[in-house]
C-alpha cells in the first residue's frame, strides 16, 4: 500500500529531469511532463501498473477528471476536494489555473513546509509555493496507508 513518504522521496529523485511534450513515457533523468512524473511514482508507490489517459482534443476542461479517472484505474483511494482545502496536507496533488487561463492545466505535489515539486517548462524543480498558491483550483487528496 501507498505510503506518502515513499511517495515524496520517490519525487524528490526526479528534480532535474528535463521537461518533455505531453505524450511521451516518463523517463526519470530523461523526460517528463507535470503529470507523467507523479503518476509514475504514484503508482509505483501503490504497486499498480502507471496508466496515463490517452486524450483528443483539448484536455484542459477536463484535467482534474481526467487525473482522477487515471487514479481510479490504478486503484489509488483519493478525494477531490474544490475549493482546496487550507491547510494543505503532504502529498496534496495541486491542481493550478493561471491568472490567463479558463481552466486548470499544471499539476504539482505539496511537499510540505510551503515547498512543492512540478515540472516547469524547463526540468522538475522543488520550490516555494509562494504565489501559486493564489492559482490552486483544486486538490487530490490521496487516502494514505502509512
Amino acid at each position: 500500500m501507498g505510503s506518502v513518504k515513499k511517495f515524496l522521496e520517490g519525487l524528490k529523485e526526479w528534480e532535474g529531469t528535463p521537461f518533455a511534450i505531453s505524450g511521451q513515457t516518463p523517463r526519470k533523468g530523461i523526460a517528463t511532463t507535470c503529470t507523467g512524473f507523479i503518476g509514475w511514482e504514484l503508482a509505483r508507490v501503490w504497486g499498480s501498473e502507471y496508466y496515463h489517459p490517452k486524450v483528443i482534443g483539448d484536455w484542459r476542461p477536463a484535467f482534474i477528471s481526467l487525473f482522477s479517472k487515471a487514479l481510479d484505474y490504478m486503484g489509488i483511494p483519493h478525494k477531490v476536494l474544490s475549493p482546496p482545502p487550507k491547510p494543505l496536507e503532504r502529498g496534496d496533488i495541486l491542481f493550478i489555473q493561471p491568472f490567463n487561463s479558463p481552466h486548470p492545466y499544471h499539476v504539482a505535489v505539496y511537499l510540505g513546509d510551503g515547498k512543492i515539486i512540478h515540472a516547469r517548462r524547463d526540468k522538475v524543480v522543488i520550490e516555494a509555493l509562494n504565489h501559486l498558491e493564489k492559482v490552486i483550483k483544486a486538490v487530490i487528496r490521496v487516502e494514505w496507508k502509512g
